[in-house]
């Protein structure tokens, strides 16, 4: 069983994956609803509770740290996707309209980093909702 695997593998390395140019432009085109329909929901959303959270008690206040530190951290999220995201998938597309699949493909893996730190940031968030640190 495990020589098949190895043999697998040994075959996938011999024979990569074709490239697909209509793939990368469909997801470059794609890009300008799934940024807006994914991201910024998913951030208003996080900003909204945040504040509901902060206005519902009156144990916890706009100028405890967790707090500031929520909102810098929502605003920087905010700046990743308007700026870098924005920017990322306006170049791949028009790298795409250019017939430049390699500069297409190099936008998108620098558009799928911002997307991660934009995850990583939602999660930081809400850490910080959670355990409210400096109270």
């Amino acid at each position: 069983m495990a020589g098949r695997r190895r043999g697998a593998r040994r075959a996938r390395h011999r024979h990569p994956p074709r490239r697909r140019p209509h793939a990368v432009a469909r997801f470059t085109g794609a890009l300008r609803t799934v940024g807006p329909a994914v991201l910024a929901p998913a951030t208003v959303t996080v900003l909204g509770l945040g504040v509901w959270l902060v206005l519902d008690s009156a144990a916890w206040d706009f100028g405890q740290t967790w707090v500031q530190l929520a909102l810098v951290l929502v605003a920087a999220a905010i700046a990743v996707g308007a700026g870098h995201q924005a920017r990322t998938a306006i170049n791949a597309q028009r790298a795409v309209d250019r017939d430049d699949l390699a500069e297409a493909r190099r936008q998108l893996v620098r558009w799928t980093w911002g997307y991660a730190a934009i995850v990583v940031l939602l999660a930081a968030i809400a850490w910080d909702m959670v355990f409210k640190p400096g109270l």
